[in-house]
């Protein structure tokens, strides 16, 4: 339940949208407890509240690293996440990017102290 409650409040400080009277009352119809918080992330209700309004621009498509069976890539892309400096990012993407899953940002210090640490590794 803490790494969940740390998501909210991830999503919380991350969003330009914070908590709102219409937050806490769409939050409502799920019900009240102490546990709200892990239902209504586990429900997708705070990261769609919260992440409704994250843009992002593909600024360069690097490579895919795999492909599932459904069509979905996991990429590596430089990417601007809400107007922000590009980054580099690895993560899975649906077919035409219409969807995202979980993945990784790295500047590109953080890309070049990765590539020694793969350096490392034999084979």
């Amino acid at each position: 339940a803490t790494l969940l409650w740390d998501k909210f409040f991830w999503c919380a400080s991350s969003c330009s949208v914070p908590p709102d009277a219409e937050f806490f009352r769409k939050a409502g119809e799920y019900g009240s407890s102490h546990f709200l918080v892990p239902v209504l992330w586990e429900s997708g209700f705070i990261r769609e509240y919260f992440m409704a309004d994250i843009k992002y621009e593909i600024k360069e498509h690097i490579g895919v690293l795999s492909e599932n069976a459904k069509g979905w890539r996991k990429e590596v892309n430089l990417i601007s996440w809400n107007d922000a400096a590009p980054k580099y990012d690895i993560r899975d993407w649906a077919p035409e990017h219409e969807k995202m899953g979980k993945g990784v940002t790295l500047t590109a210090s953080e890309v070049g102290a990765l590539k020694e640490v793969l350096a490392k590794i034999p084979g």
